[in-house]
């Protein structure tokens, strides 16, 4: 629908994933030293076929808009800063984010080994026996490092309870952090959130969480509790802890981080490389309503594709709304194609600043809002 609606060209990639893909082997053979960021590799080389093969094509290499979410939105900021990258795409799109990178070293493809290991029945696993064993080995292991690391706490605001297989600053594919890339070297962002991003992410989480059990937790990562209990408090009156850890665990996971990317290059360079924020509202009616605005959601409405699990999150007999999903992709398709969002079916959508911080609501109506939950985003900063 990108194609046939934007007259835009629509390049999706495979990468490597897994201990393939964002593990370090350097110590077990020096020619794979970097190999923490192979599924990141695996991407510059997409870019560089874009770059080489697009004009065949009929698309334009000097117009490259690389856009993710989630996952993919960890991608884009991994580019966002990667030296090899950046000449390869001019404009992103990152819907939600992933807080942070991994940790750089080999510890965790030791641990990995030991865990192929014990699958496997030999007393150790070498980069051979990690090229040689079967997929079903190689996942069972990996399932098997996720699991041990997991964090037994009662509560947690963080979901990475377990160790996944992510890009790292290495200092040679990856060289800064994602804020201080666009600080130093911005390009045209359209950046946003989802409004309830930790419901998918939640139901680990005990049924009661008690006051001390909440300030320990907050505590624990770093923040004044007291300040961020009492934000949370005042914004969701009469909600219970359960639902307030809920909420700060969207928080911590995507929002926090994707605001200070767009503060830092908003500060930076105000519109001279606009920023663009959003957040997305519509709530969905299946399972009870239970994951409202949750994260992922707002694919299928970019894509305008309501297909699979997406039927299911709608609820029984709801009918899909189109309009949202024409808000959205036009809104899309403007900015990959102007480097500016704003259409008639939403009206001006200003760049962000760090005084006003409009932001752009896609719910069951668009609208700029002024700094959306402005009192908690203030107190995790305190």
């Amino acid at each position: 629908s990108f194609a046939t609606t934007g007259d835009i060209v629509v390049v999706t990639i495979n990468y490597r994933l897994g201990v393939f893909g964002f593990a370090e082997l350097g110590h077990l053979d020096e020619s794979h030293t970097g190999s923490q960021n192979n599924g990141v590799l695996d991407i510059i080389t997409a870019l560089e076929w874009v770059r080489d093969n697009i004009t065949a094509f009929g698309g334009d290499p000097e117009k490259v808009t690389i856009c993710g979410e989630s996952a993919g939105a960890g991608a884009v900021n991994a580019l966002l800063c990667s030296p090899a990258a950046r000449p390869l795409f001019h404009q992103a799109i990152s819907e939600s984010a992933p807080a942070r990178f991994g940790p750089a070293g080999h510890e965790f493809v030791d641990d990995f080994r030991a865990e192929l290991a014990a699958v496997t029945g030999e007393a150790s696993a070498s980069l051979e026996d990690m090229r040689s064993a079967s997929v079903e080995q190689l996942l069972t292991a990996q399932q098997a490092l996720l699991d041990k690391g997991a964090d037994n706490l009662g509560v947690t605001l963080i979901t990475s309870q377990r160790r996944g297989f992510r890009p790292a600053i290495d200092g040679l594919t990856l060289t800064c952090n994602p804020a201080e890339a666009v600080a130093a070297d911005p390009v045209p962002l359209l950046i946003g959130t989802n409004a309830d991003e930790g419901t998918l992410f939640s139901l680990y989480l005990p049924t009661e969480i008690s006051d001390t059990e909440l300030a320990d937790e907050l505590t624990r990562i770093g923040h004044d509790a007291d300040a961020v209990i009492n934000a949370f408090r005042t914004e969701y009156p009469g909600e219970s802890n359960r639902e307030l850890t809920v909420r700060m665990l969207g928080d911590t996971l995507f929002r926090n981080s994707s605001l200070t990317v767009a503060d830092m290059q908003a500060d930076k360079h105000g519109t001279a490389c606009p920023v663009f924020t959003y957040l997305f509202t519509w709530k969905s009616r299946g399972f009870g309503g239970v994951f409202g605005s949750m994260h992922a959601l707002e694919i299928p409405f970019v894509w305008k594709m309501p297909l699979g699990p997406w039927k299911a999150l709608l609820g029984e007999n709801e009918p899909w709304p189109p309009d949202l999903s024409d808000r959205m992709q036009r809104a899309w398709i403007a900015f990959v194609r102007t480097g500016d969002p704003s259409h008639d079916g939403i009206g001006e959508w200003p760049p962000y600043d760090t005084v006003r911080r409009p932001t752009m609501e896609f719910g069951d109506r668009s609208a700029v809002l002024d700094d959306p939950h402005g009192v908690t985003r203030t107190a995790w900063s305190v």
